[in-house]
């Protein structure tokens, strides 16, 4: 007899970030099997809102481009993009440094809608699971640009514990940053904590 089980947690933690346990286990009748087979994995959500005195269409343009925004911290390099124009499927190769470490990012746009929203996945790279969606609404004021980032660090639990707070400070520091730049290019903007 075979029992399949599956659960999620989900616990927020401040600072625009939440954490989800996800898990699912194939349990038989042998109990040391039903554990050997257990995988768990923890993902963390990271929002962001920003007004953005401008239209949807203008806002979406500009964030389709990965270039844009980038701190110069990261030391960010476009290596290659799969077509020249950007649809689902689109791969993009990126090298950038991480504190100080090359990493070689590669990700996949799994959905394209211009101008409201996009959501890029990573396929190779230094998490162990990446989604970015970005979402731009038109607002009374242009644009309320939302970002929903679900991530998990490698090594499960154990990476959590050791480069889960580091990651969650960089991607703070990220976004910080970009909120600043696009108060400057767009000349206001209201950012959102979520």
């Amino acid at each position: 007899m075979q029992m399949i089980t599956a659960a999620c947690w989900q616990f927020p933690i401040g600072g625009g970030h939440e954490i989800h346990y996800q898990s699912a286990g194939f349990g038989t009748d042998d109990v040391a099997h039903a554990f050997a087979r257990l995988k768990t994995m923890r993902t963390r959500t990271f929002h962001r809102e920003q007004e953005i005195p401008a239209a949807p269409e203008e806002v979406f343009d500009f964030f389709a481009d990965a270039q844009n925004l980038t701190p110069s911290w990261m030391h960010f390099k476009m290596l290659a993009q799969s077509y020249p124009e950007i649809q689902v499927g689109t791969m993009f190769h990126y090298q950038l440094a991480w504190n100080g470490l090359p990493i070689r990012w590669t990700t996949r746009i799994e959905d394209w809608r211009p101008p409201a929203s996009f959501v890029d996945v990573q396929l190779q790279g230094p998490y162990r699971f990446w989604r970015h969606t970005h979402i731009f609404d038109a607002s009374e004021d242009g644009t309320l640009m939302r970002d929903k980032v679900e991530y998990a660090v490698p090594m499960g639990f154990l990476g959590d514990i050791l480069i889960g707070w580091l990651v969650r400070r960089d991607l703070k520091r990220i976004f910080d940053y970009r909120a600043r730049q696009i108060s400057a290019i767009f000349k206001f903007g209201s950012e959102r904590h979520k």
